[in-house]
């Protein structure tokens, strides 16, 4: 839905403590439409010459029409035009393939654990 698939970048925006890395400039964010629909949204979180790339997603009914590649696209470019010499970002592994048409290299796998309190 709209509103799920937006929700974490107005989770972003909605916090007092990130709005003000917006403000600074250390957080930029990218929307792309298609026939005046947002259809993918991305964000960069900029920390002095590093970043990630993060909040990369795109509409169930979009995939596949290069909204998020191209949007990605120029977010990297933005950084490295704004002198970040390293970006990072996580991703699904169905975004693996994306991601490495972007020149985005696997640097170690991701582990995820959970804890269950036994209450």
């Amino acid at each position: 839905s709209f509103a799920l698939f937006f929700y974490p970048l107005l989770l972003l925006l909605n916090l007092d403590s990130h709005y003000k890395w917006v403000e600074t400039g250390r957080v930029s964010i990218y929307m792309a439409e298609i026939c005046g629909t947002a259809v993918s949204t991305a964000a960069t979180i900029r920390n002095g010459r590093a970043a990630s790339l993060e909040f990369v997603s795109t509409l169930l009914e979009y995939r596949r029409q290069k909204a998020a590649i191209t949007l990605c696209s120029k977010a990297l470019a933005d950084l490295f035009a704004d002198g970040v010499e390293a970006v990072t970002l996580s991703g699904a592994s169905e975004a693996t393939a994306p991601y490495e048409k972007l020149g985005v290299h696997s640097c170690f796998p991701n582990i995820i654990m959970e804890y269950k309190s036994q209450n």
